[in-house]
Order: structure tokens, then sequence, then C-alpha cells
């Protein structure tokens, strides 16, 4: 399905909407210079990748990687493990994932990096692994299905698509990847007898990247633009495309490899990136962000599909907030905060439906402070859609078993 937003000074944002059996991964990246800027913007991506976190460093050796489970590093842990950097670029990547299985030691073991070569040093009772003097390393960002590579036998240690798409970029080199390769992806390589960074976007663009610079004046790279402003750096542009990069420090290197045929993913903008990012460079220009972005798609959907005799209008935390107060915007009916969470997990971050399911059970909660005689008793609800099937029964029950009064519609 194909969403046109039609936003100021006529232009039309495309977005094409995707069904949640094709989501396989929507991980957050980035590229940056010092370990404590690395550690933040990880922090700063985590909404992006619960499961793990990852680092990549060339040294003297080859690739140094270090990754572990979410919230396991501090700055002084990561620093010891990863030791000086002394201004090289170091890849960091946050990840989770909807399918396959969720044993805490493949889960670490399937964390990004991932790399060609190298000694890996198991530390399961520390929640990391460390891998050194790797040949080259990768994260990435999206999914590659098995079609774009099938006919190579590539030595993979996980079986994983980024795996794969490593061995591609080594065998091949990252501009026979964008031409052949047309699928969804971000990814940044690091080579272990190359000074720069290596980052590149499919043809498609589906999954975000923007280039920007450091408080020093490097250009850095990141999932989403505000993760940059929040560790003191600045927004540039996306990486378009079908661009490739090749960086170091305050030194870059740009070619457009293929047309870049852009289809934004609605994923993206009406669940995934946070509410103070521009997300996409059309969004940046007219200074809409995420937060407003989802506003214009509850006015969208009041348009679609009117109010018919409710009394308030309401949604399904958190994500769809924004879109909540833009549909009782347009329809003029009271907004009303009948759904509350309990914790900030995010349900479609679950490996499968029944997860989903009981992590909605546990943390969805009703207002007490509603009042059926006050606020009304029938509502609309507006939510994200990508896990309808799961959370609207769920919501409709738990309305009707606090107060009777309540209507779902």
């Amino acid at each position: 399905q194909i969403t046109f937003l039609y936003l100021p000074n006529n232009h039309i944002l495309r977005i094409v909407s995707t069904s949640i059996s094709s989501i396989r991964e929507n991980c957050g990246v980035a590229v940056v210079y010092d370990i404590g800027k690395a550690l933040e913007i990880s922090r700063q991506l985590a909404h992006r990748g619960p499961d793990t976190e990852g680092y990549g460093v060339r040294n003297g050796h080859g690739i140094l990687v270090i990754k572990g489970r979410a919230g396991t590093f501090d700055e002084q842990t990561l620093r010891s493990l990863l030791g000086p950097t002394d201004g090289k670029p170091i890849i960091v990547h946050r990840r989770y994932r909807t399918s396959g299985s969720r044993d805490p030691e493949s889960v670490l073991f399937d964390a990004h990096p991932h790399v060609i070569g190298g000694t890996m040093y198991p530390h399961p009772e520390a929640g990391y692994i460390q891998i050194t003097d790797a040949e080259c390393a990768m994260i990435h960002n999206g999914h590659v299905k098995d079609t774009f590579l099938q006919e190579y036998e590539f030595p993979t240690q996980t079986g994983s698509d980024t795996e794969q798409l490593l061995h591609a970029d080594n065998l091949n080199g990252s501009e026979w990847v964008l031409r052949n390769v047309q699928n969804t992806y971000s990814v940044a390589v690091l080579d272990a007898n190359e000074e720069y960074v290596t980052v590149y976007r499919d043809r498609n663009g589906r999954m975000p990247l923007w280039l920007g610079l450091d408080e020093d004046g490097n250009y850095i790279v990141s999932s989403e633009d505000h993760p940059m402003s929040e560790i003191g750096g600045t927004p540039i542009r996306e990486v378009k495309p079908g661009e490739l990069i090749r960086m170091h420090r305050n030194q870059i290197e740009s070619r457009q490899v293929v047309p870049s045929e852009t289809k934004f993913c609605y994923f993206q903008g009406n669940y995934f990136a946070r509410r103070g990012s521009y997300l996409w460079e059309p969004l940046k220009e007219r200074d809409i962000r995420v937060a407003e972005l989802r506003f214009m798609l509850g006015q969208q959907l009041a348009k679609e599909f009117p109010a018919d005799g409710s009394d308030f209008t309401t949604y399904l935390p958190n994500a769809a907030m924004d879109a909540g107060k833009g549909y009782a915007n347009a329809t003029g009916l009271p907004y009303r905060e009948l759904f509350i969470k309990l914790r900030a997990d995010r349900a479609f971050q679950q490996v499968d439906e029944n997860k989903r399911r009981e992590t909605i059970e546990r943390i969805l909660m009703i207002n007490d402070r509603m009042d059926p005689r006050i606020d009304g008793a029938s509502f609309d609800m507006v939510e994200d859609s990508v896990i309808g099937l799961v959370n609207a029964p769920i919501a409709k029950r738990k309305a009707d078993l606090t107060a009777n009064f309540f209507i779902f519609k």
C-alpha cells in the first residue's frame, strides 16, 4: 500500500507501507570517533535495538569488535575493552530481531558487528563477546532476502543476511553490492587495511541513514538525525539512496553508484523513529519532525475514516499518541488518554505474536481517572496498526472489564 501525504509547498511524500511479515530487523547504526560518543549515541539509538549493542574499531592488528547484551557496557568498561582508538572511526550498532531464537547465547552470537577472520573470545558470564584481528567488519540495518545471495556459498558463522552481505562486499566490492543487491540495507564497513570507513544505502532507501558533523568537524553517521544532535553533532543530510561514501575524520568522498528510487517506509515514520527526529530530508526542509508527521497522519486518517458518533478519541500508547491528537483535531472530538503503559516496552520488538500479546497484557492499563459519566462512554482508538490484530482485542477487553460504560469502536 502507498500513502501520499501532502506537505506544505505542494510537496507530496510517498510512503510505502510494510507488512509485519516483511519486517525482519530494524536496527540502529552509527559511526563516530570517540568511545564516549560511541556509547552515548548507542544509548540514543536504543529505541531501535533493545537486544544487543556492538562496537568495532581498527587497531594495529586488524579490527577489534566488542558486542554484548544491551546495557552491558559503561564508558570505563568499553574503554578498557577497546583500548586507545586514536581518533579512528568506531562503528556502532543497536539490534533487535523479530524472528529466530531468543536464546541468550544465540542473541549474543548473532549481534553486530559481523566480521570476516579474527579470533573470538566469548564471555557469556559477563554478557559480551570479543573478536580480535578481524579482516573486515560490517554493521547493517535492514534485511536482504536469500534470493539475492543464494548463488554464493559463503563460509558464514551465523548464516545471517548481514554476514552474507559482508562476504559479498569483501569479494566483489561495495559498488557491486549497490548495483546487484536490490534489497533493504544501510551499512557501514571497516577494512583492516583501509583508514576510512565505507557507508552506503540501497537504492530505495527504506532504512534511514544520516550524515553529519561532530563538534570537531569530523564526519559522522547515524540511522536518525536526532541522536546526532543529542551527542553535540550537526546533521547535514541523508545519505542518498544508492550513494556510497568513504570518510575518515574531516575527509569525505561520495559517489552516486546507482540512481535513487526512493521508497520511504511507512513503518519508520509511523512507529519506529524518535519523535524529535526529522527522519527524511523532505521533512527537514520543511521543519516537520516525526511528531508532527504522525499528527498529520492522524488528520489524514480522519479523512479516510471519519468519526461516527463517538464521545472522544484516544490512542494506544505510545507511538500513536501524535496520530491520536491529529485524528481528534480533524474530527473535532475531545482527546483523552484512556490507556496507559506501565513500562516503555515496545511490544512489536518481541519475537512472535504470543510474546507481543503477553507484553501488551502485562503493561497496558486503563487510566482510572477517566469517568464515562464525564468523559463519555464510547471512543475511537488510534494505534500504530502494525500489530493491530494483537493490540485492539486486548484494548477492547480491558476497557470493557474496567468500566462497562466504555464502548470500543
